[in-house]
């Protein structure tokens, strides 16, 4: 348990000012598109870790039988601008949108290479009248579905088979299904791009837990990602590990875009970082080191096991002044209580696999390697020897 006095210390040394440095990051960041994949189809084995065989390697028509959708890049700045719009049409004030998770990482750290592998967008909202969930979720659904639409009938499309990627520069057609006016809202379309839906909405008054996610997307060794749109009202907990509690508040920069000002080392907007776990220096430390390192791990959910070890496949290491044991213990005592049965357990590993390592089978298999032979986590494969799922996940 933290001190009054460390927890005063931490809270005041929680934000921080981008340096023009990491103003360019976080400027390509929101001006990149953003490949958002659709889930694949018929012609493919069902899954999203399905991929087609080389006899499918030809260019496709966009009136093939299989309505094959195409991968559609988007800006993430034409994202976030369209949907405070949308929402603002809807009543529904947006008091500001954060970046969130790899691409926060991505921007802080100017001294990495590592890429980011998904978006995560913050939009911080009112949810206090419940109605105004379903409003957010019909209002982004047809937002992003326009959006997609727009962008591939412009030609910012490809359709992706096997290794190769096939670009379309010439406008799609109005006679598909994906392109035309008509059906550009259409359920089943905007269906084919998402990933997840939640909403969790737990009120106390010690714990508040209220927000909604949507998942776009999935990622493919072609570069497809997932953006995931946060609608929060309040999170109870939200960050895992100290390298992943990075939020940066991209409102300013917005009303610098509007003014249609040049970004320079002599003029640039003062964009504002805040680690919310605590203090941003020693988050950015664990960051730049690659350390392990939590505050409250009884707090984290069944997820953060696998993220934990997913932490380890990418060469983290626990900060030697934490219980290891204990933290172990926590998160795998989380996990069985989030997800009880065999069937959530082989659900949650397979759909984690899939987000986070895309077709990348030697990269899997390390992972699951990292996962059967750690300490506490034996009885996570040990406990099913005799499960229908245990053959295919155990590592060889």
């Amino acid at each position: 348990m933290k001190s009054k006095a460390k927890e005063k210390s931490m809270d005041s040394n929680r934000f921080h000012v981008l340096s023009f440095d990491q103003i360019e990051r976080i400027h390509q960041v929101i001006e990149s598109r953003i490949p958002i994949t659709p889930k694949s189809h018929d012609l493919f084995d069902e899954g999203p870790l399905s991929w087609p065989s080389a006899a499918h390697r030809s260019p496709v028509s966009c009136h093939g039988i299989y309505d094959n959708y195409p991968t559609v890049h988007v800006k993430v700045r034409d994202m976030i601008k369209s949907l405070k719009d949308a929402l603002r049409e809807q009543q529904i004030l947006v008091k500001e949108v954060r970046i969130n998770g790899s691409a926060a990482g991505f921007i802080i750290d100017v001294d990495s290479m590592q890429n980011y592998s998904d978006i995560d967008l913050i939009f911080s909202v009112d949810l206090s009248d419940s109605n105004t969930y379903a409003k957010i979720k019909s209002t982004v659904l047809e937002t992003m579905s326009e959006l997609l639409a727009t962008n591939a009938a412009s030609g910012h499309a490809s359709y992706s088979h096997g290794e190769e990627i096939i670009l379309d520069s010439k406008p799609l057609c109005k006679r598909t299904n994906f392109c035309s006016v008509n059906l550009s809202t259409e359920p089943f379309v905007m269906k084919q791009y998402v990933r997840k839906m939640v909403r969790v909405n737990k009120p106390s008054v010690s714990e508040s837990d209220s927000w909604s996610l949507i998942s776009l997307g999935y990622q493919t060794p072609n570069g497809g990602k997932t953006v995931e749109l946060k609608f929060v009202h309040k999170m109870r907990r939200p960050f895992e590990f100290t390298v992943d509690s990075f939020q940066i508040v991209t409102d300013t920069l917005f009303q610098f875009y509007e003014q249609e000002r040049t970004l320079s080392k002599n003029l640039y907007p003062a964009v504002v970082a805040e680690s919310v776990s605590g203090s941003f220096s020693e988050a950015l430390y664990h960051l730049k080191h690659r350390i392990i390192a939590t505050h409250n791990p009884e707090e984290i959910r069944g997820g953060g096991l696998l993220k934990y070890c997913k932490l380890l496949v990418e060469g983290y290491q626990p900060t030697q002044e934490s219980d290891i044991l204990s933290l172990e213990r926590y998160m795998c005592s989380r996990f069985f209580i989030d997800f009880p049965t065999v069937t959530l357990q082989y659900s949650k590993l397979v759909a984690y696999l899939s987000d986070h390592f895309s077709n990348n089978d030697d990269v899997k298999v390390c992972y699951l390697k990292v996962l059967y032979s750690h300490s506490t986590t034996l009885i996570l494969i040990n406990h099913t020897l005799n499960s229908p799922w245990h053959p295919s996940l155990a590592p060889r």
